[in-house]
């Protein structure tokens, strides 16, 4: 009876993910979050940069 119980221990055991696998997990999100604020950083940061390059230009002297 007590080896029933050691084995369905060892059983949960073996389905619990080892530290390796929840690293790797952990890494591999981190990794595609950072493609995502990178996007989203570039989708808010180009408009500003080329609303301000747009706002030069027009007070400019020799604009017509």
């Amino acid at each position: 009876m007590q080896s029933e119980a050691s084995e369905e221990f060892n059983m949960g055991a073996e389905r619990a993910p080892s530290a390796k696998q929840i690293i790797q997990e952990g890494l591999r999100v981190l990794f595609h979050w950072e493609y995502v604020a990178l996007v989203e950083y570039v989708e808010g940061i180009v408009p500003l940069v080329f609303v301000a390059y747009k706002s030069v230009l027009e007070n400019l002297p020799n604009i017509r």
